[in-house]
């Protein structure tokens, strides 16, 4: 039993050592993705999330803060989450592709003032590239949650756009996510509603 209880404590350290990794190599950035995602809202937009496997639970998270509430109350954000809709996803990968999953909701939905946020923790990605050129052809701007292995997402970024890329991959990249999430939930409300709590 003593082995498994050093087995975690190891794994909990080196979830702290990541997410310390994380903060030195990402905060600098989260204060631009802090302020587009306000301005998304304050100018009338709304956010398309989407992720795969793991990270569509992200987008799911970031989806519901920002519908309901992250840590006090506060009016609703306009949140879409592409990734939940398995109908849909199911019925566009038998018969069309699974790359245009969350490309055909993002050309049918998706205006100049909205903001397209995506998750990759490394995996397979041809349909988040391809949500991100579709985001780009419907005028929108991409922040791109990205992983140490993803190399393809960044290929397809534009200078407008935001990319947070977490020093780790697979499960330690949901991770560290998940903390960027919830500072940037926190700065949207800062910025927005003006109160920490």
């Amino acid at each position: 039993m003593s082995e498994l209880l050093e087995l975690l404590t190891e794994r909990t350290v080196q979830a702290i050592e990541h997410l310390q990794e994380t903060a030195t190599v990402c905060l600098d950035r989260m204060l631009p993705a802090g302020e587009l995602l306000s301005a998304t809202f304050l100018n009338d937009g709304k956010v398309m999330v989407c992720g795969n496997g793991p990270s569509a639970a992200s987008a799911q998270l970031l989806s519901s803060y920002l519908l309901h509430r992250f840590s006090h109350d506060r009016p609703a954000l306009p949140a879409i989450n592409l990734s939940n809709n398995s109908a849909l996803i199911t019925q566009i990968g038998v018969e069309s592709s699974i790359n245009d999953v969350f490309a055909k909701p993002i050309q049918a939905l998706a205006q100049p003032q909205d903001l397209l946020v995506v998750f990759d923790h490394g995996s397979k990605i041809g349909n988040l590239i391809q949500a991100v050129q579709a985001a780009h052809n419907r005028g929108l701007r991409v922040l791109a949650f990205t992983s140490q292995s993803g190399e393809d997402i960044p290929s397809v970024l534009t200078p407008d756009d935001i990319e947070l890329a977490v020093p780790q991959t697979g499960a330690r990249a949901v991770e560290a996510h998940t903390l960027l999430i919830h500072l940037l939930c926190e700065l949207i409300d800062l910025h927005i509603f003006g109160t920490e709590e």
